[in-house]
């Protein structure tokens, strides 16, 4: 530990501090800094600061809303494919036939409704 002060520069904040900075007062700890203005003791707190900064973020009502948004776009995309499926799987059990024109029965019909009710294309 060196009896040698930290080499840090320091702003007041008094009204005036901005322009008038001096070196800080307390001993040196490692690398000719104490251990508030240590690069790495710094760079902890900047890490934790940002951490904590981030979670009141998403927390905020603005990114609750935009996570809500995402979903309800999301449920919105899976209402339209259930309801195209289920239209589809109507048409088959009104006309026996599908899309092709090729006669399906009823079972068909219903595997159809039964895929567009999972989400995926038939």
């Amino acid at each position: 530990m060196s009896d040698l002060g930290c080499k840090s520069r320091v702003y007041p904040k008094d009204r005036w501090g901005a322009f008038h900075p001096y070196t800080c007062t307390r001993k040196a700890w490692k690398d000719g800094f104490c251990k508030t203005h240590h690069p790495e003791a710094y760079e902890a707190r900047r890490i934790k600061s940002d951490a904590k900064y981030k979670a009141k973020i998403d927390k905020s009502p603005l990114a609750v809303l935009g996570r809500q948004k995402n979903e309800i776009s999301e449920l919105q995309a899976r209402i339209t494919k259930l309801e195209t499926g289920i239209n589809d799987a109507m048409m088959h059990l009104r006309t026996n036939y599908d899309i092709d024109g090729n006669t399906m029965s009823d079972s068909d019909a219903m595997d159809c409704l039964v895929t567009a009710m999972q989400g995926e294309s038939h």
